[in-house]
């Protein structure tokens, strides 16, 4: 009934709330909508206004600058018109009409005739007189340009472009054509005017001082992919200008402005005007925060006596909630007399009867007497220092069953000291199961992760190293060398390779039986790892093949010496069964010089020095140098051309006579064989024999 009547509480102050915040937060709202429509629509009429006299302006210029053009292309036509009736033309005959020409008041500076396109008549003449003989239309679309021109009839306008005397110049090149004898319109040429565009601007008033805008000009026509800046800052492109365009014929301008400080220097709101909307507002939005801080009084003072009518019901009814549903145990100890009182939950997590009279020593009796002394203790602590009384101890039930209780009390006092202790228990039995179990299972999963990283090294190691002689194998070297290689120069020196394999082992292997071999592959293994340094290590790569990577010795004689000290040890015989086995060792050595040398061809060369060594007699030391690199790639090109004439017949037979040498008559004939190479001609087989029987053709 308490928790019912808290609730209906709670929801009838909800809803007086509600009743007073819901309208005055509408109004407030509406207020602050309405003060900041009518602000932004005074901006909105501000910067319309201001972009209505940028238009205005920006149009008066837009319409003076293609006047300007359009006069300075009519004043040329006029001259077009004259050179059609006068196509043989001379250049003091020119002068004299350029000379009338600009005596008009225009921007045009310099004229130019060009026959077949061909600069030959200049005005000023010493000025341009270097322009006659060129091409009259500017690059970079000079040829698209003079197809216009020429097959279109267009007036092509080029520009703005660097003058020869300076400054910037706008180029209006007309197509001229006249009449042949056959009463035809032919094409004669161009007549090309020089604009100075200094000149244009201040006609048209881009560059009058007392302008309000900031004024660009950018080339439609471009082939860059994007608008170029012929006039005026980019930045007015990037600050939502007003922009026009200017149609020049074959080339479009776009003329755009912004007000000179931007946008907000002619459209800034009106101070006043906002003044007032402020004032309204906050006018307006205190007496609704009045009004509503009067009603939220009153209905706080309704709320406080329904909450004082309700209080005892709805503690009495939290209480009983409590007592019914938690599985804590409630207890209170009197100091005074030791009586301790039990609820019926206490009874229950004892495992006591009800009929059971609770006192000090019934509780004394129930807990394990390995935590009695704590418990007694932490009591006796709390009540001296005033502390909360907080502990956990274990109970032996009558069944034998062990639980784990945790307490907290509090300690009452009156004015002449501690009088009582009230306090709660619960069983916490499960959490300290399940906090055992975690640890149990945290120290299983920590041993089964410590014999599986275990695992995994052995498993590494082994994959690594070769079961018979604990020498790392193929893999380990292969990663070993890349690191090396990949980690670049070093103080400590070059890296040497020194490949070794074991002479005349098949033969022990064949004869004493592969436990013979074992033991020499044992004994070559001790004996290389005895005498390479610290840094160094040794590899068994194959059947017989051991495979020494040095590092830090820069001699060259210290390698070989180093081999020669590896085969003498190796040839040192071992006994097994009473057998006397020895083996030799060849050992090819290549020392990475250059840093583009690679691992892999590393021991490539170190093999090609092997494969020396052997066939210089084994039991030896060969070092790979650019002697062995050109016998190597002579004897790969050696290979594969007989490979291929093989293919080709190319072998052929020659018979060569066998005379008596009584008679002088041929009694037989003995086949030889000869190699019709493709670029060498016939070649003897000592040319190719020794190759041949390697790869096992003969």
């Amino acid at each position: 009934m308490a928790i019912k009547s808290k609730n209906t509480d709670g929801g009838s102050n909800l809803r007086s709330r509600l009743q007073i915040l819901i309208p005055s937060a509408i109004v407030l709202v509406g207020v602050a909508v309405s003060a900041l429509y009518a602000d932004l629509q005074q901006q909105r009429l501000s910067r319309e206004a201001a972009r209505n006299a940028v238009e205005e302006n920006l149009g008066l210029i837009r319409t003076k600058l293609e006047a300007n053009i359009n006069a300075n292309v009519k004043l040329l036509q006029g001259m077009v018109a004259v050179i059609g009736t006068e196509p043989y033309v001379t250049q003091k005959r020119f002068e004299a009409l350029a000379s009338s020409l600009l005596s008009t008041p225009s921007q045009i500076g310099n004229i130019a005739a060009a026959p077949n396109l061909i600069t030959s008549f200049v005005h000023p003449y010493e000025d341009n007189k270097s322009f006659i003989g060129y091409w009259i239309l500017p690059p970079p679309n000079g040829e698209e340009e003079a197809r216009q021109l020429r097959d279109e009839g267009k007036t092509i306008i080029s520009g703005p472009l660097p003058l020869k005397s300076g400054g910037m110049g706008l180029i209006i090149t007309l197509p001229v054509h006249i009449t042949n004898d056959e009463g035809k319109r032919v094409f004669w040429g161009g007549l090309a005017g020089v604009v100075d565009v200094a000149r244009l601007y201040d006609d048209s008033g881009l560059r009058a001082p007392d302008l309000p805008l900031a004024i660009t000009i950018t080339d439609d026509s471009q082939q860059t992919g994007s608008q170029a800046v012929i006039y005026g800052d980019s930045y007015v492109l990037a600050d939502d200008p007003v922009t026009m365009t200017v149609d020049l014929g074959n080339e479009h301008w776009s003329i755009s402005a912004v007000p000179k400080g931007g946008w907000h220097a002619m459209s800034r709101p009106d101070i006043l005007i906002r003044g007032m909307i402020a004032a309204m507002s906050a006018l307006i939005a205190g007496s609704v925060i009045w009004v509503a801080g009067l009603m939220r009084e009153r209905q706080r003072n309704y709320a406080a006596l329904r909450q004082r009518e309700g209080q005892l019901t709805a503690v009495s009814h939290r209480l009983g909630l409590a007592l019914d549903a938690s599985r804590i145990g409630i207890w209170e100890l009197d100091l005074a007399s030791g009586q301790i009182t039990w609820d019926e939950r206490m009874y229950q997590i004892y495992g006591l009867n009800r009929d059971v009279a609770a006192c000090y020593d019934v509780w004394k009796s129930c807990v394990h007497p390995d935590d009695l002394a704590a418990s007694d203790e932490a009591l006796a602590k709390a009540i001296e220092q005033n502390t909360l009384y907080e502990t956990q101890f274990r109970i032996i039930r009558d069944t034998g069953e062990i639980s784990h209780i945790r307490t907290v009390g509090t300690i009452h006092r009156d004015e002449k000291g501690p009088v009582s202790v009230l306090g709660v228990n619960w069983d916490v039995s499960a959490d300290i199961n399940l906090q055992e179990n975690l640890r149990k299972a945290q120290r299983e999963t920590a041993q089964r992760n410590e014999e599986l990283e275990s695992a995994r090294q052995r498993m590494e190691y082994n994959s690594l190293h070769d079961a018979l002689t604990g020498l790392p194998n193929r893999r380990y070297l292969d990663q070993r060398l890349e690191a090396l290689v990949a980690a670049g120069d070093r103080p400590s020196g070059r890296l040497t390779v020194l490949h070794m394999d074991l002479d005349r082992f098949k033969e022990i292997n064949d004869t004493l039986g592969h436990g013979a071999g074992d033991a020499i592959l044992r004994h070559v293994a001790q004996e290389l790892q005895g005498m390479v340094g610290a840094s160094d290590f040794v590899a068994r790569i194959g059947g017989d093949e051991f495979v020494i990577v040095c590092q830090g010795c820069d001699l060259s004689e210290g390698y070989e010496a180093m081999g020669s000290n590896l085969i003498a040890a190796v040839n040192r015989p071992i006994v097994y069964n009473g057998h006397e086995c020895r083996v030799g060792a060849s050992i090819g050595i290549a020392d990475r010089i250059e840093p583009e040398l690679t691992a892999e061809q590393l021991l490539v060369n170190a093999d090609i020095a092997l494969y020396e060594a052997k066939r210089r007699g084994r039991n030896r030391v060969e070092r790979f140098n650019d002697t062995l690199r050109a016998r190597t790639i002579n004897i790969k090109r050696t290979a594969d051309a007989i490979l291929r004439s093989l293919g080709d017949d190319d072998f052929i037979a020659w018979y060569q006579p066998q005379f008596d040498a009584r008679t002088l008559a041929i009694n037989g004939v003995e086949a030889l064989a000869r190699w019709r190479h493709p670029e060498k001609g016939i070649l003897a087989p000592i040319a190719f024999l020794e190759t041949a029987e390697n790869l096992n053709v003969v």
